[in-house]
């Protein structure tokens, strides 16, 4: 009898602890913002959870694809200190090289920013309307929120859900400590060019 107890109890905890792990999380943006000072609005009342945090920097990266100068701003904005150096992209700041080396090489694939947005696909270029939905979980692995740092994956059309780790600031808001996988290639749109030869 007190075998069986205990296996009942057993299972009991295993399903919680399961439940637990398996978290979801939709967050909406209402527009990619077009001036800086929306962006910070935005930041400021999303950022308050790793997910938050992490739609916040997609959304930099979409922003860039849009409008360099100040993607630039957002996205240094976005991330978290330890990826900045002294610059003049925003309040003295700039991200760092290694950051840059993966911007740079996004460049060339605008579509990459945009492949996150619920519902955006190669089939349809990865457009995207307002409101834009992301898709976020976390698994097991993914840290404790009172430790200050928590890995998040994003959904991504046709492939894995990338990771991307966060990490609270000193003001609750939480920024992009680890986004390397943001910048990894989807598939490539239909290119639209017929050869008829």
């Amino acid at each position: 009898m007190k075998a069986i107890k205990i296996v009942k109890i057993l299972m009991v905890l295993v399903f919680t602890a399961s439940t637990v792990f398996a978290q979801n999380k939709v967050i909406e943006v209402p527009s990619i913002p077009d001036n800086i000072e929306a962006f910070l609005s935005l930041r400021d009342s999303l950022a308050t959870t790793p997910e938050g945090g992490a739609a916040i920097m997609i959304t930099a990266l979409q922003m860039h694809a849009r409008n360099k100068a100040l993607g630039m701003q957002a996205i240094t904005i976005a991330m978290d200190s330890g990826n900045l150096m002294g610059g003049s992209v925003y309040k003295g700041y700039a991200p760092s090289s290694a950051i840059m080396y993966h911007i740079k090489r996004m460049e060339s694939l605008p579509y990459v920013p945009f492949a996150y947005v619920q519902g955006a696909n190669p089939a349809n270029g990865y457009s995207v309307s307002a409101p834009l939905r992301y898709n976020f979980s976390r698994n097991k692995y993914s840290g404790d929120e009172a430790s200050g740092e928590v890995k998040v994956f994003v959904a991504t059309y046709g492939v894995s859900a990338r990771p991307v780790r966060m990490k609270r600031n000193d003001k609750g808001i939480w920024k992009a400590f680890e986004l390397s996988s943001l910048f990894v290639g989807v598939q490539a749109p239909p290119s639209g060019k017929t050869d008829d030869l």
